[in-house]
């Protein structure tokens, strides 16, 4: 990645509040921890944000760090220069947020949380890179209308509870926003959402920024199934990847699934540096 001009800004939160200004919206409950090693290391659940079908009840549970990193910023992982560690550090997170919080104020939380309790310090760096557009494939998309009004998320007992299908992944109960991952495929159920959460998802997976040039401004239900692209960590030499009959990579499923494609074109973008970050949560106030 070429750097080609710096901007000035550091993005440390944890700072005393300036005279004047409003303060900077905060969670109105919050507990973050590690995750407890007994979880199956490649699942995890990320429920969070005013999209979703509980606006204010926010939950990761066995999440990277990086991955919630990237969620506070609004930015795709590969635009993050960060320490290896954070890959795989796992952490629970489960806050409250008051009613009518908009996307910027929440995301404007986390990146508080993170600043207070992990002491995170970023800036921001322009470079060119590729990136890559969400469009309609040939024949128009496949989402489907709402269905019905989303119901909240399963809390972790329900989660616990859940019944594991052939292929590995939770059967998800209906009209639930979720996404499961494993190390051998992912899958996220959304109900009644614009496709902001997909195209997050998809700059995650493909490891670059992806613009939604859809041209669609509704909401939807949807399901994807996916492999990950890359194999999991610690494969066995030899062995093929992905796995005879496995799903399809990311950028095949949705095309198959949900009829849309993307493709990549080269522009300058925003990409976030971590300056400073804890491995552990200091305890809250």
């Amino acid at each position: 990645m070429r750097v080609v001009a710096i901007a000035a800004s550091l993005i440390g939160v944890a700072m005393s509040c300036v005279s004047g200004q409003s303060p900077e919206p905060a969670f109105e409950t919050v507990s973050v921890s590690l995750s407890p090693p007994i979880r199956p290391a490649g699942r995890f659940e990320m429920i969070c944000g005013p999209e979703a079908a509980e606006p204010t009840r926010i939950t990761f549970r066995n999440c990277r760090l990086a991955q919630v990193i990237a969620v506070a910023f609004d930015f795709p992982e590969d635009h993050i220069r960060q320490p290896e560690w954070a890959d795989s550090t796992l952490i629970d997170l489960n806050a409250t947020t008051p009613r009518g919080t908009t996307p910027e104020q929440y995301r404007a939380m986390l990146r508080g949380l993170l600043a207070t309790r992990f002491h995170l310090v970023a800036h921001r760096e322009t470079a060119s890179v590729d990136i890559y557009e969400l469009v309609q494939a040939r024949g128009g998309h496949k989402l489907k209308p709402p269905t019905g009004p989303a119901q909240g998320p399963p809390n972790e007992e329900e989660f616990k509870s859940l019944q594991e299908g052939a292929d590995g992944l939770p059967i998800f109960p209906p009209l639930r926003t979720m996404l499961v991952s494993t190390s051998q495929k992912t899958r996220a159920q959304a109900v009644d959402e614009s496709l902001h959460r997909l195209r997050a998802i998809l700059s995650t997976e493909v490891g670059a920024f992806v613009e939604d040039a859809t041209g669609l401004t509704g909401r939807f239900d949807y399901s994807l199934t996916w492999t990950p692209s890359k194999p999991p960590r610690g494969l066995p030499p030899g062995v093929t990847w992905p796995r005879p009959g496995a799903s399809p990579f990311m950028l095949v499923a949705v095309e198959e699934q949900l009829g849309l494609r993307v493709q990549k074109r080269t522009v300058e973008v925003r990409t976030l540096v971590v300056d400073s970050l804890d491995k552990t949560p200091s305890p809250g106030n």
